[in-house]
C-alpha cells in the first residue's frame, strides 16, 4: 500500500510546534504519515514522538532583527534551505503542505507551490510574522488564531482559533473548579518566548501583594530561567513551584490534597473507605456550644448535609 504523506513545516518554540503536532496527530488518525520539516535545534526534536512522523531538518535561521553580518548568513541559509526542502518534497511527494510560520516554513511553502502541492498555513499570533506574510501569497487557505492577523478580510482567510491537544478537552470545567475550590486559588503561569520574560520578571513581585496562604503557583520559566525565577519567588517569601519546561500537561492538575470529593460520595463510603478529604460547599446551619461549633455543610450533590464540628 502506497504511503500518503502530509508535510508539516514547524520549528523553534512551542508556539509553533504544539499546534503543528496537534494537527499532525489528527492526520495520522485519518491514515496519513507525516513528513515534518524542522531544524536541528528546534523543540520538535523533544516534543514529537510518533512512529508515523519522520523529521527532516533544514538549515533555516531568522533574518529580521539580526545584525547585518547575521542577516547575510541568514540569506545564504535561506537559499541552502530551499534546496534542502526541494530534495525532501521531491522524495516524499506529500499530498498537502501545512506551514505554521517561522522561517523554517518558507522554503517548504515555496517548493510545494512550485510542485503544485496544495499549501495551507496557520498563524498563531495576533500579528502575522514575516514568513507567514510571504507564505500568504502561496497558500490556498490561511487559518488564523486571532481575527485580522493579516489585516485582510477575504474568503481565503479563516478565523479558526488555535489547535489544542485533546488533554485540554478533559480538564475540569470552570463552573466545577470554582465551586470546588472557593478558598484556594491554583495559578498556572506560561508564556511564549517573549511573554515569558515579562512574566518571569514581574509576576513574583505582583504575587507578593496576594494573601499567599491560599494560592498555589506553578510557573513555567522557560529554558535557562529556572534558577533566577525561583530566587525571585524566595525573595518575596512565596512558595511557588517553578519548571523550566514541561513536556506534558500533568502540571495543570492540582495536587491530590486539593482534589474535591462530593458530599454524596463521602456519605456513600463505608468506614473502611473513609480517609482525609477536601470538600467545599455552603453552611446550611451552625450551632455553637461552649467548646464546640457544629456545622451542617451542603454542596448540592445530595439533600443530606455533612455534619462537621470544630473546637472553639
Amino acid at each position: 500500500m502506497t504511503k500518503k504523506f502530509i508535510s508539516i513545516l514547524a520549528s523553534g518554540t512551542g508556539g509553533h510546534v504544539y499546534p503543528a503536532y496537534t494537527v499532525a496527530m489528527e492526520f495520522i488518525e485519518k491514515g496519513y504519515e507525516i513528513i515534518w520539516i524542522g531544524t536541528e535545534k528546534g523543540i520538535e526534536n523533544k516534543v514529537v514522538n510518533s512512529d508515523s512522523i519522520i523529521i527532516e531538518n533544514i538549515s533555516s535561521t531568522g533574518i529580521r532583527g539580526k545584525p547585518f553580518f547575521k542577516k547575510i548568513i541568514g540569506i545564504l541559509y535561506l537559499f541552502k534551505s530551499i534546496f534542502e526542502a526541494y530534495k525532501i518534497i521531491k522524495k516524499y511527494k506529500p499530498k498537502l503542505t501545512i506551514g505554521f510560520g517561522g522561517y523554517v516554513s518558507l522554503p517548504g511553502v515555496i517548493i510545494s507551490y512550485l510542485f503544485r502541492i496544495p499549501v495551507i498555513i496557520h498563524e498563531q499570533n495576533s500579528i502575522a510574522g514575516t514568513a507567514n506574510k510571504i507564505n500568504y501569497f502561496f497558500s490556498k487557505k490561511v487559518f488564523e488564531t486571532f481575527p485580522d492577523s493579516f489585516n485582510k478580510s477575504n474568503e481565503k482567510i479563516i478565523h479558526s482559533g488555535n489547535p489544542i491537544r485533546k488533554i485540554f478537552l478533559n480538564l475540569e470545567k470552570p463552573e466545577e473548579k470554582y465551586l470546588s475550590q472557593k478558598s484556594f486559588l491554583n495559578i498556572l503561569i506560561l508564556g511564549g518566548s517573549q511573554g515569558s520574560d515579562f512574566f518571569n520578571t514581574t509576576l513574583p513581585f505582583v504575587f507578593s501583594y496576594f494573601h499567599n496562604q491560599n494560592i498555589l503557583i506553578k510557573h513555567l520559566s522557560g529554558i535557562d530561567n529556572l534558577k533566577q525565577v525561583g530566587e525571585r519567588y524566595k525573595k518575596y517569601g512565596i512558595n511557588a513551584t517553578v519548571f523550566e519546561y514541561a513536556e506534558n500537561l500533568t502540571i495543570l492538575k492540582p495536587p491530590n490534597f486539593m482534589e474535591r470529593q462530593k458530599i454524596k460520595q463521602l456519605l456513600e463510603q463505608t468506614s473502611e473507605d473513609r480517609k482525609t478529604a477536601t470538600v467545599c460547599g455552603w453552611v446550611k446551619s451552625k450551632r455553637v456550644s461552649k467548646n464546640i461549633i457544629f456545622i451542617a455543610l451542603n454542596d448540592g450533590s445530595c439533600q443530606k448535609n455533612l455534619q462537621l464540628f470544630q473546637s472553639r
